[in-house]
């Protein structure tokens, strides 16, 4: 896939809730447990289905299309913000292709289940949502597993390859990121660091993951918040 490109620009950081350490390498990613005006998209759907974009705006993110099939089927509850520690595990470098590998634990007392691709939306310095689109799929750094279910005991993670690029006129550089957990309703919001947020509004995301690996690229970014 041929993704658009973009350059590095200053972004800042602190999400203002309880701050959660970032994993590798970065000093820390900041969560808040905030009622979400968007819903991660129910993603028992074949990937293909799942790869088309979807729209956020000002000042709410659009709803995603309403699941056409049933959940995929687990013995364990399906994790949600509250049981989940959102970070950034690493960051990204690739020519002028920044992204972050995003990593969602589970802090719950009992397993819980993950399917699918997380919602994602933009805000900028002051918490204001920012116009974006979401693309379900492959990033620069990434190929795209597809969903699988996963059950993560009390202390596992899953993760997801997130990348950002720009080219949209007049659009601010995003400061924070939301995320809602696959078929979840409330979403975490953490901090971008330095040269991470794309001067733009599209965000390509690969389904979680126990592990995702990291094809192209390189680990970088300072992890600080100037």
């Amino acid at each position: 896939m041929h993704l658009p490109t973009f350059s590095p620009r200053r972004l800042a950081a602190v999400a203002g809730m309880a701050c959660t350490a970032a994993l590798i390498p970065v000093a820390s990613a900041c969560s808040s447990a905030t009622p979400s005006s968007h819903r991660a998209a129910d993603h028992s759907r074949p990937p293909a289905a799942a790869a088309a974009p979807v729209t956020a705006g000002s000042p709410a993110v659009a709803a995603a299309s309403p699941p056409s099939t049933p959940s995929a089927p687990s013995a364990a509850a399906r994790c949600v913000e509250e049981n989940l520690t959102t970070a950034t595990a690493s960051y990204q470098n690739g020519g002028d292709q920044a992204g972050i590998v995003l990593r969602l634990t589970n802090t719950g007392t009992a397993p819980c289940s993950l399917y699918g691709y997380p919602g994602l939306g933009v805000e900028d310095g002051s918490h204001h949502v920012m116009p974006s689109k979401t693309h379900w799929g492959s990033t620069y750094f990434a190929n795209d597993p597809g969903p699988r279910l996963i059950i993560l005991a009390p202390g596992q993670s899953a993760t997801s390859s997130v990348a950002f690029a720009g080219g949209w006129p007049h659009q601010g550089w995003a400061y924070f990121l939301e995320v809602t957990p696959p078929n979840a309703y409330d979403h975490a919001v953490i901090s971008l660091s330095y040269g991470t947020g794309g001067a733009g509004g599209d965000i390509y995301a690969t389904a979680m993951a126990r592990d995702t690996t990291i094809v192209r690229g390189f680990p970088g970014g300072c992890g600080c918040n100037p």
